[in-house]
């Protein structure tokens, strides 16, 4: 495990150097292969340029993050963000985020905050890239090996420093990933340095004497660190507490102060300072209470003065809301008691002095009274001038009922009769509620009834461009109720979707045959202007959409010579009917006119003879090429189609 942990954390630049291959085997005195079955990088030689060994980052910089990791009690930026040294670069980036997030909710602005943010943009940066995190290793690992000085103190506390110790100030090092040869020759220059004599581990040789000095170093070592570990806690608790007490002389805010001593007990839950910290969180809070209190007294007793007396109720009301267990709460409440009768009596006069003339006015200013007083001493007084008004609202209030109900507004209608019925329920006796009930219930089937239509309404019109199926809608409704009270409302409804039925079909039919227009012979027809067509052959102009695409619709004979009289199509307004053969010059001759459906066409020439009577018959010509020029007349009451030309 020891050695495997050693080989991942070695692992982090990329590759492996074969020496430390060699140092870890004869150190563990096994064979190569055993330590190459942790090794998942490549492994290269020394002097292997790929194997080039990473420079340190700049010392000044590293001395700042060292610094800060002093402050806060930490060994590295890994022990900072408490993850291993063999961890990734996205894990290490998304814990440094993580951290930096935290730290910048903290209210409080101490020393070890501070050093905190630092840190955590230190890391954001030393972890960012494969380069930039081996620099910092690198000038981790020459550190880590000063910071040795107080484990081979302990170790060679008697003058030397046998095997067993030294295997173990190995270990040490290299469980901060320091080359086993780099901690040999430190290890041997410090002993060397001091004097001492170093005694290195004989050749596979072990046993239970290195299993007993193992245990009993690492028991001083921990022992040792475990004392240097609360020191420098209890050194930094104290000294971060007395820059709390520092802010707070120098804030004059209570709520600042209060946050400040929060701030430091939600960071020290435990502590021989918490309890000091605590006792002054509460005076501070008493301190806000009181002063709160004697604020709202101070504003209440203003509006007081100025006979505001629900500014000062809501000024009181809203202190016992925020404190309503303080000490103060009973004085507050007596306050509110007062200022309650007060509200009552000015309210009251001026609900007697009231200046209106709609009853229903009256009536909402005494019914909003008795809402906003509910044990008012004027109660009953209000509730007898509710009760004198029935006979004035009731006048009133058939005066309103047929406004309203000229402008179908049922909901209003149905609202006053509704508040009418309420009042005076108790005087059922009298002629003028039954009456007025009646009416309620009439009106609430008229709401439910215009209700319904808006959702037959609102059903069709979701049926969008599907004009039959929003038609089926109101047809269906009828057929289960012939006559319901808004059967005028639907037929209007029905007649609305017929015309945009009728307007979409004129729509698309133009859009067809101007389709159909764009792919005609252009040597014989041209559009010009918008909605005429010159042809070339003739030298005639034609309308490009006929009636009944105008329309929707087709015309009888009289209907077409005043549609074609009132035509201003392009600008034009002589148009006229044109002759049989002017209309053949474009159905019968090629290239033809487009034609979306086959039909037939007014002309000028009319006749007139009697069979049981006197008519009019009218030559016409169908649309259909196939059809040879044969003579064909039409009753002028029947029902054609008009094209019409100029000049």
């Amino acid at each position: 495990a020891e050695i495997e942990a050693y080989i991942n954390i070695r692992m982090v630049k990329g590759y492996v150097e074969a020496h430390e291959i060699a140092s870890l085997a004869d150190f563990y005195s096994i064979e190569k292969g055993a330590v190459l079955r942790f090794v998942k990088c490549p492994v290269r030689k020394k002097g292997d340029k790929k194997a080039v060994e990473p420079e340190a980052m700049d010392d000044t910089v590293y001395r700042v993050i060292n610094d800060n990791l002093k402050i806060i009690g930490k060994s590295s930026l890994y022990d900072f963000l408490g993850l291993w040294l063999s961890s990734g670069l996205e894990e290490l980036q998304e814990k440094a985020k993580v951290i930096e997030t935290q730290i910048r909710k903290v209210g409080i602005k101490n020393a070890t905050v501070t050093a905190s943010e630092a840190l955590a943009g230190h890391c954001l940066t030393v972890f960012m890239t494969p380069e930039t995190r081996n620099a910092y290793d690198v000038s981790r690992e020459r550190n880590s090996l000063i910071n040795l000085n107080t484990y081979i103190d302990i170790a060679g506390f008697d003058g030397k420093i046998c095997w067993q110790y030294f295997d173990i100030l190995i270990k040490k090092a290299m469980e901060a990933g320091i080359k086993p040869e780099d901690a040999f020759k430190y290890i041997e220059q410090c002993s060397s340095d001091k004097g001492w004599s170093l005694k290195k581990k004989p050749k596979k040789k072990g046993g239970r004497s290195l299993i007993i000095f193992a245990s009993v170093f690492a028991v001083i070592l921990i022992a040792g660190a475990f004392f240097t570990y609360s020191k420098l806690k209890e050194q930094r608790i104290f000294r971060e507490y007395n820059e709390a007490l520092l802010s707070l002389k120098q804030e004059k805010m209570l709520e600042k102060k209060e946050k400040i001593l929060n701030d430091f007990i939600k960071l020290y839950q435990k502590g021989r300072y918490r309890s000091d910290a605590q006792s002054r969180l509460n005076n501070i809070k008493k301190s806000i209470v009181k002063r709160d209190f004697t604020n709202a007294l101070a504003q209440a007793a203003e509006f007081e003065k100025k006979e505001a007396f629900e500014k000062a109720l809501n000024v009181c009301t809203n202190y016992l809301k925020i404190y309503p267990k303080s000490l103060y709460s009973e004085k507050i409440k007596k306050k509110i008691l007062e200022l309650s009768k007060y509200l009552d009596d000015k309210n009251y006069e001026n609900l007697k002095n009231a200046a209106l003339k709609n009853c229903f006015e009256k009536i909402a200013l005494f019914d909003g009274f008795l809402k906003k007083h509910p044990k008012s001493k004027h109660f009953k007084d209000v509730k007898n001038m509710i009760l004198q008004l029935e006979d004035e609202c009731y006048y009133s209030l058939k005066d309103q009922l047929i406004l309203y109900e000229k402008q179908e507004n049922w909901k209003e209608c149905h609202r006053l009769c509704s508040i009418y019925t309420e009042l005076y329920k108790h005087n059922k006796h009298k002629k003028f509620y039954g009456e007025i009930k009646n009416y309620q219930t009439d009106y609430q089937n008229k709401v439910w009834a215009v209700d319904v239509f808006n959702g037959l309404k609102n059903q069709a019109l979701s049926k969008k461009d599907d004009y039959t199926a929003a038609k089926q809608i109101y047809i269906d409704y009828l057929k289960k109720h012939p006559e319901p009270f808004f059967k005028k409302m639907i037929t209007d409804e029905l007649l609305k979707v017929e015309k945009n039925e009728k307007l979409a079909k004129i729509k698309d039919n133009k859009n067809r045959l101007k389709i159909l227009f764009n792919k005609t012979d252009k040597d014989r027809y041209i559009e010009k202007p918008k909605g005429v067509v010159y042809d070339k052959k003739t030298g005639l102009m034609w309308c490009l959409f006929d009636s009944q695409i105008e329309k929707a619709e087709c015309l009888d004979y009289e209907f077409a010579v005043t549609y074609v009289a009132q035509l201003k199509t392009g600008g034009y307004a002589d148009w006229r009917l044109p002759s049989t053969k002017e209309l053949q010059t474009i159905y019968k001759t090629e290239p033809f006119f487009p034609v979306l459906e086959i039909k037939w066409y007014w002309s000028t020439d009319k006749f007139r003879r009697f069979s049981e009577r006197w008519v009019t018959t009218i030559d016409v010509v169908n649309s259909n090429k196939e059809i040879p020029l044969e003579k064909e007349q039409k009753d002028s009451l029947q029902c054609g189609s008009v094209r019409a030309v100029r000049p």
